[in-house]
């Protein structure tokens, strides 16, 4: 059956740019009347031969300005592509991020090859969850599109089997390399990959890199990596967030967030897509799973976060294809991912930096539509509002909380049920407060996020807790407007999963029959206290015998020792005291890879 062909798009009219009838087909196709102010500028670059560096506010575009060029490029070639070269690489930090690209690419790709462009090529999607076997498939088919993580194409790179020559080969064709979400790949630690990555592409290729913000990091990446570069930075009235999204902000208590959360999803996410950003992986497990039991009749709700590998990919694809619902989500989310119609981001907790923030704010209100966000601050945070303006240039309008609900029903009661019938959701509550207390004393912006201003009470009634659990951090902070439950025995609350149950009464048993001695079959991280406990005792049993008392055995003991004795002393009195925590005199005490006594 033959199809009549798309009309071109007669906005599409690009600076010294002619684009191909395949590309012309699949932007009528795609239904863009006219060019994003980030692809008018940076098509005809890449095109021409230039490196570019763009940065541009999230939303805006910024894939299909480079995919576009990418297969344009490609197609221009007069011999076609060979099986075994790779003509384009495109780098995204996260899994969904390269899935998303993948897809936009797959809907480009049968443009091209029905215009028989004579570089019509394959591409291969190189994430976590890819099999060898697909990896293999998609090679031997031909992959002159890579698209990839960054440390999955490491590891194949570093591989010694034939998959990894075979890519180590194809890439030497490579004429285009992208790195979208460039500062968010520098920022979580991939630059060594990155610097891998460049070193095994030719030289005379072009280069570019797209974020929503500039870096230090990112400026030296330009340097090192792109040869005369030419920026492109493409704001909207000098507003770092979509001129479409209304930006709102509402005090509120810590134990009143529940309570709003709950009255939010059943007003809005019953017909529109909400986004809700918590700080921690914990937080977003727990809220999820409390939710899901405190409300059965809520919309539709799940939660992704880092730590998730088999459901995380089905989660994301089953929020991105749904009409309505909440999706409870870290900071994993708030880059670079386009989720399709989200109405609301709701921020129920202020981001690790002012970054996110714009970020955060980007999932909605994208490519010229409306959309709202609005973060819940409490009292002692009302500060950062200020700061966002002066520091990202975002302005956030006050909404009354009496303006939004009159009233909110508490939940606290109910929770704190629920958690004195489920050990499984007892604990969860523990790690996810004990997570929050982390993440607010390593909060970037330490001024206006203080331990010392947070009701520790009122938080903990929040997440439900039974009673409080020790941490350092808590040592010397008041704790007010929290009553603990007596009258229940943590250790004997049942597991209401079957599977659950029978998991942690495997584990106990294997606890039981293993020698005391024997660490195997604890958690790394208790593994390692328990190592670096022993070599303190042993350092002091140690010392115990070289001083047993008497001035003549002391006299054994050079000025080294005596200098590191005293140091011990001096990290001893610093932890009583509370101005380091354990992990900081442990590592101080008993540094990681330390040979003493060996």
């Amino acid at each position: 059956q033959s199809q009549q062909p798309l009309p071109r798009p007669s906005g599409w009219q690009l600076d010294r740019v002619e684009l191909s009838p395949a590309a012309q087909s699949a932007i009528a196709a795609l239904g863009f009347a006219a060019p994003t102010p980030v692809q008018r500028a940076c098509i005809p670059l890449l095109l021409s031969n230039k490196d570019v560096a763009a940065e541009a506010v999230t939303g805006s575009g910024k894939t299909l300005a480079y995919l576009l060029p990418a297969l344009e490029l490609l197609s221009r070639r007069p011999e076609p592509w060979g099986r075994g070269e790779t003509g384009a690489v495109i780098v995204a930090p996260t899994a969904e991020l390269a899935r998303q690209v993948s897809g936009v690419l797959a809907l480009l790709l049968p443009h091209y090859e029905r215009h028989r462009q004579p570089g019509s090529c394959g591409q291969l999607l190189l994430t976590r969850g890819c099999s060898q076997a697909e990896i293999d498939a998609a090679l031997a088919k031909g992959a002159t599109l890579v698209v990839a993580t960054p440390r999955r194409l490491s590891d194949l790179l570093e591989s010694s089997c034939s998959t990894g020559e075979r890519l180590r080969s194809a890439l030497r064709s490579v004429e285009l390399l992208v790195l979208d979400e460039a500062d968010r790949l520098l920022q979580q630690g991939f630059r060594p990959a990155l610097d891998a990555l460049l070193s095994r592409l030719p030289k005379q290729r072009r280069t570019g890199l797209f974020s929503a913000t500039q870096t230090r990091e990112l400026e030296q990446l330009v340097r090192a990596g792109l040869r005369n570069p030419v920026s492109v930075r493409v704001t909207e009235k000098l507003a770092r967030v979509p001129a479409g999204l209304t930006n709102l902000y509402c005090e509120i208590a810590a134990d009143k967030k529940l309570d709003f959360l709950c009255t939010f999803l059943m007003e809005h996410a019953a017909e529109q897509k909400v986004l809700v950003f918590v700080a921690t992986c914990a937080v977003a497990d727990y809220l999820a799973k409390a939710l899901r039991q405190l409300r059965p009749d809520l919309p539709p709700l799940s939660a992704i976060h880092g730590r998730m590998r088999k459901k995380r990919r089905s989660v994301f694809a089953a929020f991105a294809s749904c009409r309505s619902g909440a999706l409870v989500c870290t900071d994993v989310l708030a880059r670079g991912v386009d989720l399709p119609d989200v109405a609301w981001v709701l921020q129920l907790d202020p981001p690790t930096s002012t970054e996110h923030f714009v970020h955060r704010c980007g999932r909605t209100a994208r490519i010229g539509r409306l959309g709202r966000a609005m973060l819940l601050l409490q009292p002692h945070e009302l500060e950062y509002v200020e700061f966002l303006r002066l520091n990202q240039g975002v302005a956030v309008e006050r909404q009354e909380l009496q303006q939004v609900y009159s009233s909110l029903t508490d939940l606290g009661p109910q929770l704190r049920q629920l958690c004195s019938r489920d050990r499984l959701l007892c604990e969860k509550s523990v790690r996810a407060f004990v997570s929050y207390v982390q993440f607010y004393r390593k909060h970037e912006c330490r001024l206006l996020f203080r331990l010392r201003d947070l009701n520790i009470g009122r938080l903990a009634t929040a997440f439900g807790l039974l009673r409080l659990p020790r941490m350092p951090e808590l040592r010397k902070l008041p704790v007010t407007d929290f009553d603990p439950v007596k009258d229940v025995d943590v250790g004997a609350i049942p597991y209401l999963d079957r599977s659950v149950r029978r998991q942690r009464a495997k584990q106990e048993q294997l606890r039981q029959e293993k020698p005391k001695n024997d660490l195997s079959a604890l958690p790394a991280y208790r593994r390692l206290r328990i190592e670096r406990r022993r070599e303190r005792e042993a350092r002091a049993a140690k010392r115990k015998r070289r001083v047993p008392g008497g001035k003549e055995d002391g006299a054994g003991l050079d000025d080294e020792d005596l200098a590191e004795l005293e140091r011990d002393v001096g990290l001893l009195k610093k932890l009583r005291k509370g101005r380091i925590s354990a992990d900081q005199f442990d590592e101080a005490f008993c540094p990681r890879g330390s040979d003493e006594d060996n």
